[in-house]
């Protein structure tokens, strides 16, 4: 092999042993956050009458919370989510994004935060993106975690 192919062959097998570390970096740095906030936090419990169980469409338990932005008159509290990005890499050979997903459940009366979700995540990071491959990606959140999530709700009802 002359030396422009080993050459070759070295970039490439340096870069691809490269992205799989920097994705294995940011797995470990997200599985920190994690174990650090993430997860469901409970911060008021209520007990809800059979009144406002159906003036916040109660069925099987369960109310509707609606997002802040479709959230009628009628409803006692509303969600708001928000993703930060803590980390972006965009460039022509790779992309890789980091952030946190934060949902929030408030009480309309006062504003008051009731319970939230954290999530962290990371997304990508494979090298020569433009082959058509989906992103690889590692998170705290899963589907386990969000049935969790609704489970530990803020509210009781008693009816």
């Amino acid at each position: 092999m002359d030396i422009l192919k080993k050459s070759i062959v070295i970039l490439l097998f340096g870069s691809l042993a490269s992205c799989w570390g920097y994705q294995k970096y940011w797995d470990q740095e997200v599985k920190a956050l994690c174990l650090k906030d993430g997860g469901v936090h409970i911060y008021e419990n209520v007990i809800l009458s059979k009144e406002d169980y159906e003036k916040n469409n109660g069925k099987n338990g369960y109310i509707s919370i609606p997002d802040y932005r479709h959230s009628k008159a009628h409803h006692d509290y509303y969600n708001t989510s928000e993703q930060t990005f803590i980390y972006e890499l965009n460039n022509e050979l790779s992309y890789l994004d980091v952030y946190r997903l934060e949902f929030k459940t408030y009480r309309k009366s006062d504003k008051k935060l009731m319970s939230a979700f954290i999530s962290y995540a990371r997304r990508g990071g494979e090298f020569l993106r433009g082959l058509g491959f989906h992103p690889s990606s590692y998170s705290c959140s899963d589907i386990e975690s969000l049935k969790e999530h609704y489970k530990r709700k803020f509210y009781q009802y008693e009816g």
